[in-house]
């Protein structure tokens, strides 16, 4: 497992700087940390994580990943380059491992690494997941082997939520769901755990969710966003009426509603009909920065005030 806590020298390493300069940020209050019984410093991955964040830092060194196999030394080699077709390409060996892995510590070694979140969603899980679905199609990888990628994926990415700093505090909240008889939520995940960090109150209904359901739930819980995901067509009337009626609930609540998924295009059918689709994290993290502004400043001025 990926050690959470770092030593004075690891920290140095990471930032290529000398250790008194790790220490000097320490008793400056700048990097948190705790002293040991023997009067070491220890430093938790999320304060040097916020630390890194709040004062510019970008680690230029590299910790050295606990595992030792070929995959492993490559990701090192990819985060050391920034190279994000090789982080992509890494995630796909580590998922199809015969061996039970540990995805969860892929991820947190690339977000302890400066990695953005939405870099690791849309660059790294995004096109590692196609692979493997491609993979399963050409009928070179088994369903199972599908499903067991897929499955430890979306348990690393709940796994890493931990390490996650939110950045700000909203009143906004967002509904997230997989319509009727979609069963893929991996994307849908990502884009909670963006929301999250942003501060928003993320109700997650996640797959095969009734569209019924989806729409009674919107009148109790008065979300300020609704996000949508599915990988397959819709053609049915009885779903488009329904989702007719989401819109109806959402609109009269000046709510925002938006697609996701491998199915979703802007071709003006009647599923989609006016509203937004988006097909990454950072790409939603955009819209709700600029559809959602007006209210996160009143918010500002009211903490201020």
């Amino acid at each position: 497992m990926r050690q959470t806590t770092l030593s004075t020298a690891e920290v140095a390493n990471l930032f290529s700087v000398t250790e008194t300069t790790v220490k000097r940020w320490a008793d400056e209050g700048r990097l948190l940390c705790q002293k040991t019984p023997g009067g070491h410093r220890k430093f938790g991955m999320k304060d040097v994580i916020q630390f890194a964040e709040e004062f510019g830092f970008s680690p230029t060194g590299i910790l050295s990943f606990s595992e030792t196999d070929e995959v492993s030394r490559k990701l090192e080699l990819a985060v050391l380059r920034r190279d994000f077709n090789l982080m992509a390409q890494s995630f796909v060996e580590k998922a199809l491992t015969p061996q039970q892995t540990d995805l969860y510590e892929f991820l947190s070694y690339l977000y302890q690494h400066h990695i953005s979140l939405t870099d690791i969603y849309d660059s790294v899980i995004r096109p590692g997941m196609k692979q493997i679905g491609e993979l399963w199609q050409e009928g070179k990888i088994s369903v199972a082997h599908e499903h067991q990628a897929a499955a430890e994926t979306i348990n690393a990415i709940i796994r890493l939520q931990s390490e996650l700093r939110v950045r700000k505090t909203t009143t906004l909240s967002a509904l997230c769901a997989c319509p009727e008889d979609e069963q893929h939520d991996i994307g849908l995940r990502c884009i909670a755990s963006v929301l999250r960090v942003e501060g928003w109150t993320v109700h997650y209904l996640g797959s095969r969710t009734p569209m019924e359901a989806i729409g009674e739930l919107c009148k109790e819980l008065q979300p300020s966003l609704v996000c949508l995901s599915t990988m397959m067509e819709v053609n049915a009337k009885a779903m488009i009426d329904e989702l007719g009626k989401l819109r109806r609930i959402l609109h009269a609540r000046k709510a925002k509603l938006v697609f996701g998924g491998g199915a979703m295009q802007e071709d003006g059918s009647p599923w989609i009909a006016e509203d937004k689709v988006i097909q990454t994290s950072a790409g939603l993290l955009e819209y709700v920065h600029r559809e959602f502004q007006a209210i996160r400043g009143k918010q500002v001025s009211m903490r201020g005030s």
